[in-house]
């Protein structure tokens, strides 16, 4: 069983199912329908990204890597790079067949971000950059990219209970990715890397951590209290998923110990496809 999590988190894959799980809560609070192309494209274009990313760490800091992701993207190097490109390719063409124009226009603006995004933390200049915030944009990214789908099939223009929706669910992603910099600190030291956590601390970046779950969590509720209807249901399960961002923090060691601990953290983005069920 622990081969297949350290498989399954090595591919990214629990990441791509937590993308999915996301994208159809968007659409959930859009209300809107997904159609199953979408999907797809959305599962081909997260693991590229991720897989993209994690082979150009892979290949820059080669004969210094101590992350065992990147010894299993190094590793299987060419076999992946290979899979990346048939991906890609298969992930256009579908986009081909069904996107509109606009939707061709948005994904590629978003694909031209996450491009730059990667060389420039890939960059021994830039990445060194304080205005370079890595994880803030990996939040921005994954955000806008899981609600992109749902926010081109919505006619009527969106209200601010969806903006506050979304402005929710981007400060767990800043979070999330701001917790595996704080675990991969002494990593991140070890490879020369930049992240959060490396410029601020340990300490300072436990208390971001807490300051951003405290946030969001009274960001939640206030709006729970504040407004009615059905989504009242994804703020319920926003102030779920802070709650559980919340019992992981406290039990990170023991699930760091057990090889556990981003598998866990990604999988917490599964839990908004529970709004169909309450």
């Amino acid at each position: 069983m622990r081969k297949i999590i350290a498989l399954i988190e090595n591919l990214s894959l629990h990441v791509v199912a937590g993308s999915i799980c996301s994208a159809l809560f968007a659409s959930f609070v859009l209300d809107v329908t997904l159609p199953l192309w979408w999907l797809v494209c959305l599962g081909l274009a997260v693991w590229f990204i991720y897989t993209l990313d994690h082979l150009c760490d892979a290949r820059l800091n080669r004969g210094r890597i101590n992350n065992s992701r990147h010894q299993f993207h190094e590793q299987h190097f060419k076999k992946l790079f290979v899979v990346l490109l048939l991906t890609g390719l298969t992930g256009v063409l579908v986009f081909i067949r069904f996107a509109s124009v606009q939707m061709w226009i948005s994904a590629g603006v978003l694909a031209g971000l996450a491009l730059i995004h990667i060389l420039l933390v890939s960059s021994s200049v830039f990445s060194r950059k304080f205005w370079l915030q890595k994880e803030i944009q990996i939040a921005l990214i994954y955000s806008v990219g899981i609600w992109l789908g749902a926010l081109h099939l919505k006619e009527k223009p969106f209200d601010i209970q969806v903006i506050m929706v979304f402005l929710s669910f981007t400060i767990l992603a800043w979070w999330e990715t701001s917790f595996v910099a704080l675990n991969e600190r002494e990593t991140d030291l070890k490879q020369q890397s930049i992240s959060l956590a490396t410029r601020l601390g340990d300490q300072k970046t436990k208390k971001l951590l807490l300051l951003l779950l405290v946030l969001q969590l009274v960001f939640s509720s206030v709006q729970l209290l504040l407004f009615e209807g059905p989504i009242d249901k994804a703020n319920l399960i926003l102030i779920a998923m802070g709650l559980a961002f919340v019992f992981l923090f406290l039990i990170r060691k023991y699930l760091f110990k057990a090889g556990l601990l981003h598998f866990v953290g990604e999988l917490i983005f599964c839990l908004p496809v529970l709004v169909f069920l309450i």
